[in-house]
């Protein structure tokens, strides 16, 4: 797998990127988590994710996947839709907390 490094914090992210987008709704819970495991082993640390995706399903599922794995792992989120940008009124992000 080819890495990019995030800007100055050096962080390595997969030059590819799988959306999570079906999890929670066509992929039931162990069929994302099959999914996932695919793509670690692959290499893939880049996971593109969004509080619309099956009604937040999709963020809950690849939350807990994830939990183990945060070094050297990234997670996308969506901010322009208008309930992304109601939560970053209240705080949600880590650079207005």
């Amino acid at each position: 797998m080819q890495y990019h490094y995030l800007g100055s914090a050096g962080v390595p992210v997969s030059r590819l990127c799988m959306g999570a987008m079906t999890f929670g709704r066509e992929a039931d819970k162990a069929t994302s988590a099959a999914l996932y495991g695919r793509c670690r082993d692959a290499g893939i640390n880049c996971f593109d994710c969004a509080n619309g995706y099956a009604g937040g399903e999709s963020e809950r599922i690849l939350g807990e996947l994830i939990e183990g794995h945060r070094v050297g792992g990234s997670s996308g989120q969506k901010r322009g839709s208008r309930l992304a940008r109601r939560l970053a009124r209240c705080a949600i992000s880590r650079y207005r907390a």
